[in-house]
């Protein structure tokens, strides 16, 4: 039975549900194990509870089974946890999870991060989000008003892909409202009590433009493309090419990140976060100015990145039978530096 991410989540099969803890740009690991509850398609009703098991560092899942005849649609998880021992509350955090017909087409294996989010995998992300495309992947945005949805309970905001560090900020009717409500990062806030429809919901937060899916993308395609290079390599992990390659890779998956954005600006919806007018256009030469470095810098390197040679090294057969022989062999090793 293959295990299905959150994004393809099968009837009749087991879903693992991923969950990424961090502060300021760094993976932490709570105190304690967090618990998840299964949470139905109406934000209300549990459909179980399950501990959740430590993947890596501030990496957490948790694996639950599908029911043959649950309804398809989109289901939440909510991950209940303490950030340190000292916090007095707990904290939760909501994501989603779609389920598909168990006979769906989209039967394929589980997406790259659910497959091998390995400690290197976790280290490339973090570095590729914090040394090479930091701003992209911390995007404030100030005061945006949410979006009325058929639930009373839920108002929605146009990005997706929030951190969690700093913590969103809500107003409802211009009054700052600390607890009553909770996030799923993804874009949704939900409230305890019922809003009114003439409630206006304004919030505050930090968003990335890229998922980890698609760091994780982007760092394999660095793979690939340093395996494409003469003389052609077939790694297929993080954890198994070479370290001199590693800047490399990551080099590589900041420009395959930086041609997105590229593209992205020509929307409304993406040109709309950097601005209009000159800021817009500064940000593009900015981002274009970044795009074009990186591409000099990966081309100046991949001529001469796989052109590093083994270790010469000295074969040295002694010779008994003639007179002096031995002494020769001595005086080789000592020369070739040869230890034994």
């Amino acid at each position: 039975m293959v295990v299905q991410d959150r994004f393809s989540a099968l009837q009749n099969e087991n879903v693992r549900l991923y969950h990424v803890f961090e502060s300021n740009g760094s993976f932490i690991n709570p105190p304690e194990a967090p618990s998840v509850r299964i949470v139905d398609k109406d934000g209300v009703g549990t459909l179980g509870t399950v501990s959740a098991v430590q993947a890596g560092p501030g990496v957490y899942y948790v694996d639950w089974f599908v029911p043959i005849d649950l309804p398809i649609g989109r289901y939440y998880d909510e991950w209940t946890f303490r950030f340190t021992s000292s916090d007095t509350g707990s904290t939760k955090e909501v994501t989603y999870f779609e389920v598909y017909p168990k006979d769906s087409i989209i039967n394929f294996s589980a997406s790259v991060v659910s497959q091998k989010f390995s400690d290197a995998m976790q280290k490339a992300v973090r570095d590729l989000g914090n040394y090479f495309i930091y701003e992209v992947q911390h995007l404030p945005l100030y005061a945006e008003q949410a979006q009325r949805t058929g639930d009373k309970l839920r108002r929605n905001f146009a990005y997706k892909n929030w951190n969690q560090d700093p913590r969103p900020t809500m107003r409802i009717n211009n009054r700052i409202v600390n607890d009553g409500w909770y996030t799923d990062y993804n874009g949704n806030v939900y409230f305890e009590n019922p809003l009114d429809d003439s409630d206006v919901v304004v919030g505050t937060y930090n968003f990335a433009y890229f998922s980890l899916n698609d760091l994780a993308g982007f760092i394999n395609i660095g793979i690939s493309a340093m395996n494409s290079l003469p003389p052609v390599s077939a790694y297929v992990d993080i954890q198994q090419i070479p370290t001199a390659w590693w800047h490399g890779v990551l080099l590589y998956a900041s420009i395959q990140a930086l041609r997105r954005v590229l593209l992205g600006l020509t929307t409304q919806e993406i040109s709309i976060i950097f601005g209009d007018g000159d800021r817009l256009s500064a940000a593009r030469d900015i981002i274009k100015g970044m795009y074009e470095s990186y591409w000099a810098t990966w081309q100046l390197i991949s001529s001469g990145i796989k052109k590093q040679l083994p270790q010469i090294g000295q074969i040295v057969m002694p010779e008994y039978t003639l007179p002096g022989g031995r002494a020769r062999w001595y005086r080789y090793m000592y020369v070739s530096g040869v230890s034994g």
